[in-house]
């Protein structure tokens, strides 16, 4: 089995997920859940397709974005904040023994807008690691979950 390292962009629907091996960014996908994406069927869904996608590998450290539910309003729910922790313990179950460390979004995109910081990480990224992302998928709404889930991934090996 192959060493890999895991970052994490947690989300009730849709969690970007990038893979690093030996420090290099190797694979991204985005996990999605169908709506309703509530309750613990819909976490361990989530948990499921992780597991999935990481076999044949062993991870050896998880990175993740802090759990933080932003609304409309841009405020914190407390039934959205205990969905979301469900989502991250059920996403970090996948790989217990593996240790996790958490960073807030601050640490890593700042204030700037989701066009700047997105750009900051893909620039940040070597060739062959930008053609990872590339070859992800179009530009979009989903995209914005690979690159935050690249950018913990940065920020965990102090690249970004």
């Amino acid at each position: 089995m192959k060493l890999a390292q895991l970052s994490l962009d947690p989300s009730l629907r849709a969690t970007g997920v990038a893979m690093w091996v030996d420090g290099k960014l190797t694979r991204v996908v985005v996990i999605k859940v169908k709506a309703p994406a509530r309750g613990p069927d819909a976490w361990q869904a989530q948990g499921r397709a992780l597991r999935g996608w990481i076999q044949g590998y062993t991870i050896t450290q998880m990175w993740s974005e802090r759990a933080t539910l932003y609304t409309e309003d841009q405020k914190l729910t407390p039934e959205g904040f205990y969905q979301l922790t469900g989502v991250l313990g059920a996403l970090s179950m996948v790989c217990p023994l593996a240790p996790m460390r958490a960073y807030h979004a601050s640490q890593w995109k700042g204030t700037v807008a989701k066009d700047v910081f997105c750009k900051r990480i893909y620039d940040h990224l070597s060739p062959e690691e930008q053609a990872v992302v590339d070859a992800w998928g179009p530009d979009g709404k989903y995209k914005t979950d690979v690159l935050d889930a690249t950018g913990v991934g940065l920020v965990a090996q102090y690249r970004l």
